[in-house]
């Protein structure tokens, strides 16, 4: 993936992260990882991590990582 809207990211991030806390539901959250991990070395171990988590079911862990990703995109932190 080379050219990733970074701006529809925040949006899915925004929506996987609403979906975490009301619904406790961690579906479609790989894939968003996996792009996560692809912006640059910045996210790419955010990315790792919401994928562990979301394996282990760990949901705080998911949402620490969930908002520090979307905190970084807000700043524009390549």
């Amino acid at each position: 993936m080379t050219n990733i809207d970074r701006e529809q990211l925040r949006r899915d991030l925004s929506d996987a992260l609403e979906r975490q806390l009301k619904e406790q539901r961690l579906d479609g959250l790989t894939p968003l990882a996996d792009t996560v991990r692809t912006l640059s070395p910045t996210y790419r171990m955010h990315g790792e991590q919401m994928e562990a988590a979301a394996w282990a079911r760990e949901e705080n862990t998911v949402t620490w990582h969930l908002i520090h990703t979307l905190e970084k995109l807000e700043k524009g932190l390549p």
